[in-house]
């Protein structure tokens, strides 16, 4: 189904020369995973078979088809860009899997995909998977680590562009702050800051500065006040 960029297949294409297959399709089609394709007569295609739902499609291709190296998932999706389009939710589905699971292996894969030649598609979307999910200041220490050194901060660079952006249009079609990690992130990206993080964080901090009465709160750990987020930004 990938390789043709399509949502059905030929039965006797699934089955291939296994002769077990036969069974095990049976079960699928019986537990409703897989099901016979309804032309738009309305009549069933018994050789021809798709997924009852498209998100059953977006998780086996996920679960069996994107790469699980983070160098065999680069290389795909440069050499098949298209793929970006094509099985996107597939994509953000690995990412999420692997923010839930093996966070070392999401953050990897995320700065390789930041530093390669693919689409710039594809590299938004393991930023936006940690914009979306982080809870922690300590989910976010790779990426920090990312941009105090010096032979990987463009990349990480990269990222917080990809994350912030993600946060500032969550917010302003939500017309709420989202919560997380990501004010007390920015503090102590900050603290050393140099023009490109200045850049990198502009854009969230002054609309975060237009909001005051929704923006959240940090504390202010030498005197236990707590304030308004705010960065200098030169």
């Amino acid at each position: 189904m990938v390789a043709r960029r399509a949502l059905r297949v030929a039965r006797t294409a699934a089955i291939g020369k296994d002769a077990a297959s036969g069974a095990f399709l049976k079960d699928l089609l019986s537990a409703h995973v897989l099901a016979e394709w309804t032309a738009q007569a309305g009549t069933a295609q018994r050789e021809v078979l798709t997924f009852p739902h498209h998100l059953l499609f977006d998780y086996a291709v996920a679960r069996l088809y994107v790469p699980a190296e983070a160098e065999d998932f680069v290389n795909l999706l440069t050499n098949e860009a298209d793929l970006l389009i094509a099985i996107r939710p597939s994509i953000d589905l690995h990412y999420q899997q692997l923010w839930h699971r093996n966070q070392e292996s999401f953050w990897k894969l995320t700065f390789h995909a930041l530093s390669s030649p693919i689409n710039e598609v594809g590299k938004l979307q393991g930023p936006s998977v940690a914009a979306l999910y982080a809870t922690t200041i300590d989910q976010t220490q790779p990426l920090l680590d990312c941009l105090r050194d010096p032979l990987r901060s463009a990349t990480g660079i990269a990222g917080l562009q990809h994350i912030l952006a993600t946060l500032l249009t969550h917010d302003m079609t939500s017309a709420s702050i989202r919560r997380g990690p990501w004010i007390e992130f920015l503090s102590a990206a900050t603290a050393s800051i140099t023009p490109e993080i200045a850049s990198a964080g502009r854009p969230y901090v002054n609309f975060l500065s237009k909001t005051p009465a929704n923006s959240p709160k940090r504390t202010d750990n030498t005197s236990g006040r707590s304030r308004a987020a705010s960065w200098p930004m030169h």
